[in-house]
């Protein structure tokens, strides 16, 4: 059998290293313990690497293999991946983009930012009940950096059932005295409420 050099090229260029020559001795079967010498190596229909006409791995490389035996999650990938390359965006859609994701997302939902409440309620007004006016619901949101976000007082707010406005006007009110050099203490919240 003669080959061209254009056959030994396209051969040289697909070769896959493997520490095996003609002549060598190979182990196969269920159990490799069948002893055959390598006469030949080859490709299957598939592309797969074959020695002396059998299998030479027991499993596939799906590189070599054509596009339409492919994986389906490999198929979709692809598509994919097109897709991306096909797409323009500027850095300044995508900073838009990543600002308003990030600011519509919430870390935690309102189940656990109501159950932080509650606890903290309990630990702040020393009964199990916990606390049920929006003025304290506005010192805890004060107090751990919460009423920034309008996200989660809303969303506590309504789980409580305390009116958003009255809970808006109290993070507002705690706030500036928060920023004015920090919140009341309670005997001097005590004494602010019969005064005013």
């Amino acid at each position: 059998m003669k080959i061209t050099k254009r056959q030994l090229r396209r051969v040289i260029q697909e070769a896959m290293e493997l520490d095996l020559e003609v002549g060598d001795v190979i182990l196969t079967g269920k159990f490799k313990n069948k002893r055959k010498v390598v006469k030949d190596f080859g490709k299957d229909d598939l592309g797969q690497p074959t020695i002396n006409g059998m299998k030479a791995l027991s499993f596939r490389i799906e590189k070599l293999m054509p596009k339409d035996k492919w994986s389906k999650q490999s198929k979709e990938a692809l598509e994919f991946a097109k897709e991306v390359n096909e797409m323009k965006i500027t850095k300044r859609q995508l900073r838009h983009l990543i600002v308003e994701i990030i600011s519509s997302m919430d870390f935690r939902d309102d189940e656990t930012y109501t159950q932080q409440f509650k606890t903290w309620a309990a630990e702040y007004m020393g009964t199990p009940s916990g606390a049920n006016s929006s003025s304290v619901l506005a010192t805890f949101l004060v107090d751990q950096g919460y009423d920034k976000n309008k996200n989660i007082v809303a969303g506590v707010a309504g789980d409580l059932g305390f009116d958003l406005r009255d809970v808006e006007m109290e993070v507002a009110r705690q706030r500036k005295e928060y920023d004015a050099g920090g919140v009341l203490s309670d005997e001097e919240d005590y004494e602010r409420g019969f005064k005013s």
